[in-house]
């Protein structure tokens, strides 16, 4: 029995446009081709035959790559199923099981294709991209590509702002998955729109809210205290283990007693999935239940959702006394702040944060006021050694 075979490959139009292709997927079963155009364009140039990928200097080449890689994986996948049954794969059967939706001008039907064919994305790019599709649906229903423009974004930022009291970050980072998903649209032929050609998009800086060591220290007193309900109780436990490990909401969620060996955190950051080696102090051991199932995949912390958990947290704030807007993710600003303000090196931090570079993690040394004391006062310190010396003379 013959087997279907499949190929990616740039055809290069010679007459209409020289030095220009289209990549095509090509099938073959018993010298019988079909061919399959992925709807992208790239210059000769541009396109490496022994990686199959296209050159960084070919614009929109991320995106034109995840295609392409896209359409590769579903190919081999096709292939594999069929013959791990035992089944007879013909050519119109894998064009079928191959064929993928992109002709659709509706942005969600494209977002959601994109969500169930690119396995590229992390669960939490997938949460996001859902969340994003979820808040622009209830301010319209149904939305094609042709219908959004200057117009329509300014709209819908009146929206977010007035009704949905979004922050300018927040806004931003709707724009951001908006025009993402309108470039990878435009990458596959899909539309021409540009609604972002004239609009700069950039995060402010702002305030980062984080609890100083002191405000910690009445925090961990009222957990101890007992004078929390179940419900509170449980979620300062979970945050307050944040705050002192330094750990993301996903990562606490998703934390494990076999995460956890010799007082040590270990695990993939479910965000950046950089594996991290976190010791584990005094302060957030205490914080661990009681119910310690080793070498089991219980999760370690009962924790509720992201919304919720910050709803409880404004209540827990209030009956602390302390009069700041605190979120889950302030427990991770805490970690770090506090960190440089005792002297943990910057370098450190950044490892136990995850981070990929240590200019990430510079942003929180400019928010520490008293590290900035300390340090200054340093020439106090010179000031006051000269004139011990001079009495001394």
């Amino acid at each position: 029995m013959n087997f279907l075979t499949h190929k990616i490959f740039l055809r290069v139009d010679q007459y209409k446009n020289p030095g220009e292709g289209v990549i095509y997927l090509r099938a073959t079963l018993n010298r019988i081709h079909r061919y399959v155009s992925l709807r992208i364009r790239v210059k000769e140039k541009n396109w490496n035959p022994s990686t199959l990928e296209v050159r960084l200097a070919e614009p929109n080449a991320i995106y034109k790559n995840q295609v392409i890689n896209m359409f590769e994986s579903k190919a081999r996948n096709i292939r594999h199923d069929f013959l791990m049954k035992g089944k007879y794969l013909s050519l119109d059967e894998f064009i079928k099981q191959l064929s993928i939706n992109y002709n659709s001008s509706c942005f969600y039907e494209f977002v959601e294709n994109e969500m169930k064919q690119n396995k590229s994305l992390s669960k939490e790019t997938l949460r996001g991209y859902d969340a994003q599709v979820s808040k622009l649906k209830a301010f319209k229903e149904s939305l094609c590509f042709a219908e959004i423009d200057s117009t329509f974004l300014n709209r819908y930022e009146k929206y977010m702002v007035e009704k949905l009291h979004n922050k300018p970050n927040t806004v931003t980072r709707t724009f951001t998955f908006m025009k993402a998903v309108i470039n990878k649209a435009k990458a596959l032929g899909v539309t021409e729109i540009d609604p972002f050609k004239s609009r700069k998009l950039g995060f402010k800086e702002g305030t980062r809210n984080r609890l100083s060591i002191e405000e910690l220290d009445l925090l961990t007193a009222l957990f101890e205290s007992g004078d929390l309900n179940e419900r509170d109780e449980n979620v300062l436990r979970y945050f307050l283990f944040s705050c002192f490990t330094g750990l993301r909401y996903g990562d606490v969620f998703n934390l494990k007693w076999n995460n956890i060996e010799d007082n040590v955190i270990a695990l993939e950051m479910n965000k950046t999935s950089l594996k991290v080696r976190i010791p584990i102090i005094e302060r957030a051991r205490k914080l661990l239940p009681e119910e310690k199932i080793y070498l089991s995949n219980k999760k370690v912390f009962r924790v509720l959702t992201n919304q919720r958990t910050n709803s409880y947290l404004k209540d827990i704030m209030k009956i602390a006394g302390i009069k700041k807007d605190i979120s889950f993710h302030c427990a991770r600003h805490s970690f770090a702040t506090n960190g440089i303000e005792i002297g943990i090196p910057l370098e450190v931090i950044s490892q136990l944060l995850g981070h990929t570079d240590v200019k990430i993690t510079r942003i929180y040394a400019k928010y520490s006021d008293s590290l900035k004391v300390r340090e200054l006062n340093k020439w106090d310190q010179i000031d006051r050694s000269n004139e011990e010396k001079e009495k001394e003379a």
